[in-house]
């Protein structure tokens, strides 16, 4: 998230993310009746989408890809601080050894006004 003038005045960023499967339930009624269907779909590949969304504004800077690399990631940082010059920013990220690795890490070395921040993990079960 960007932060601006305190907490205040709250600019922010978001990653978005979606988690797939390869099978879909469906309610399914014939007469009055319920039932459940399962379908199968094939995937084709997948992409990632890497977004930011400044909340007070509604600006996006998005990348997408056809991996999700730490290369692309920092590719995508560069792109989100060039397009917020002045100001510190705070980036909300989730968990993913991307957003904490060493190459990320020494990327915050080199880029002091950004912050990064983590949410919870899910637990598991």
């Amino acid at each position: 998230m960007a932060l601006r003038y305190g907490l205040r005045n709250l600019y922010g960023a978001a990653t978005l993310r979606s988690r797939p499967k390869s099978k879909a339930s469906i309610l399914c009624r014939s007469s009055s009746v319920l039932s459940c269907a399962t379908i199968e779909y094939v995937r084709h590949g997948t992409q990632t989408l890497l977004a930011t969304l400044e909340i007070a504004t509604g600006k996006i800077v998005a990348h997408v890809r056809d991996r999700r690399t730490t290369v692309d990631f920092l590719s995508f940082m560069n792109d989100v601080v060039k397009s917020y010059p002045l100001g510190e920013l705070h980036v909300v990220l989730d968990n993913l050894n991307i957003h904490k690795n060493e190459a990320a890490r020494q990327w915050l070395l080199r880029h002091p006004r950004v912050h990064f921040h983590y949410t919870q993990p899910m637990p598991l079960g």
